[in-house]
């Protein structure tokens, strides 16, 4: 059985899921088959409650939630069970706010430049694995992503909330998938063509000008909509001047230190991350670019979990039993030659890891994501190994990465009123707020996500999270 998947590791979403699934139409309803625990009034007990704010675990808690809120939490000895309650008895369990994920994806790469759609499958592996607010960072399809945001929020299809993004903006490409811009013009066009699709946020790719990007982000910021990027024609301290809300890939996409770099013409992506692999994180141009980023309040997405695929000597990835053999196969092979490799990415990924510190020591906001592209080892919904990722206002310890000190506080907010930071668990690398009010807690308003979802449950010994997976099962050949 899938390591995902294993009845060992399987966890619950616990949060009046059965009362959501209810007003959408009852037994019958599309989301029936994923609910494992249903009631109006459900107590989670003696569960392990790791809360996201960064304070100690809680032990032998029990958590009762109440028409979707958590009416009470506090020691399993001293808080009472409601009468009629369903009760879940969650010895060896932790129970966690959901995961917001920034840098994700509905495609797979298939063959060179192609990316299989597969929304309705990895909308369900996110949600697997504890995912309940995501954003799509690149859309090579068009309507799917808006279309599945658009499902799973009337109650159609189960999986997270969605932060749809457009179609890339992007100059011109070798991409069969990908529209090629051909001047400011037809950026502001497109974005207000996919604001009206629905889109909920851009992304802007590496050969894109600045007069491209200006006049998207201006379009974009008309309509209260963010733009994130993952650059290179286009410097991060260019991308700043011009408004952009979110930089892609930490500093590895950066181009502001390639030596007599043109304007609105990329290097050449190997050029950029040697010029990152050199950099010092303690040098005067750096830490300008830090001071630039923080003070115009641009986040960077840590997306390092794909970037450990192409690095030699790093472990294997968690979840590729989910693919296909041949695609299983084909990415134990590239990961076998990777390892025998000399590769920039033995001194990029540790570079990678330590200017993100520096970026959090400065005061910056570090959000993450998966990205689960490159050569195919990163699963949707799987998480890195044992890594912690910090961002504003937290104080988490990674291995590799050393403590990171709490900042002051300040948090930048992606298209919804959510703010997203990461939780202080291992291999968990986000985690939504829980918000006290009058009667209990909620989860945060505005961010279209209805209060479903709000704990996932795994093992304590580190299985997975799995949420809301009843009916879940791998398919051994197929993935949609």
């Amino acid at each position: 059985m899938n390591r995902l998947l294993t009845s060992a590791t399987l966890a619950i979403t616990i949060a009046a899921v059965a009362v959501v699934a209810a007003q959408r139409g009852g037994p019958g309803s599309a989301l029936q088959q994923f609910l494992k625990v249903q009631g109006a009034v459900v107590a989670l007990t003696h569960v392990r409650v790791i809360d996201g704010t960064g304070a100690p675990a809680r032990e032998d808690q029990t958590l009762v939630i109440r028409d979707g809120r958590i009416a009470a939490l506090g020691a399993a000895s001293s808080t009472a069970v409601p009468e009629g309650a369903t009760v879940v008895d969650a010895t060896g369990k932790t129970a966690i706010p959901g995961l917001v994920m920034l840098h994700e994806h509905l495609y797979y790469p298939t063959g060179p430049s192609v990316y299989g759609q597969l929304g309705q499958s990895f909308t369900r592996l996110y949600l697997a694995g504890g995912v309940t607010t995501m954003r799509t960072g690149g859309n090579v399809n068009g309507v799917m992503d808006i279309a599945m945001k658009q499902r799973i929020e009337r109650g159609e299809s189960a999986g997270p909330a969605i932060d749809a993004t457009a179609p890339y903006l992007e100059g011109p490409n070798g991409f069969l998938q990908m529209h090629a811009l051909t001047d400011a013009a037809d950026a502001q066009r497109q974005v207000e063509y996919w604001a009206g699709m629905g889109a909920t946020s851009f992304k802007a790719y590496m050969n894109i000008t600045r007069a491209e990007l200006g006049a998207a982000i201006k379009a974009a910021h008309a309509r209260k909509l963010k733009v994130t990027g993952h650059l290179c024609s286009v410097t991060y301290a260019e991308a700043a001047a011009l408004g952009i809300d979110n930089l892609e890939h930490g500093f590895a996409a950066s181009t502001d230190f390639v030596a007599n770099k043109q304007p609105d013409r990329c290097p050449g992506q190997g050029t950029g991350q040697q010029s990152i692999a050199s950099l010092d994180p303690e040098s005067a141009p750096f830490k300008a670019l830090v001071k630039t980023l923080v003070d115009r309040k641009v986040a960077l997405t840590s997306t390092l979990t794909v970037f450990e695929t192409f690095t030699p000597g790093r472990p294997m990835p968690p979840g590729i039993d989910v693919l296909l053999p041949d695609l299983k196969k084909q990415f134990e092979e590239t990961h076998a030659r990777t390892a025998t490799r000399t590769s920039v990415y033995s001194t990029l990924f540790p570079k990678m890891m330590a200017l993100e510190r520096a970026f959090v020591k400065a005061g910056g906001t570090l959000v993450a994501g998966t990205d689960p592209t490159g050569s195919g080892g990163v699963i949707p919904g799987t998480v890195c190994r044992g890594r912690v990722y910090a961002t504003r206002g937290h104080q988490h310890r990674d291995p590799e990465r050393g403590q990171i000190p709490r900042p002051r506080p300040g948090h930048w907010q992606p298209r919804h009123r959510e703010t997203s930071r990461h939780s202080p668990i291992e291999r968990q690398p986000c985690s939504r707020y829980l918000v006290h009010e009058e009667g209990g807690y909620r989860l945060p308003t505005g961010c279209g996500f209805r209060p479903r979802q709000t704990y996932s449950v795994s093992d304590r010994q580190g299985g997975p999270l799995v949420s809301g997976t009843k009916g879940l099962r791998r398919r051994k050949h197929r993935m949609s």
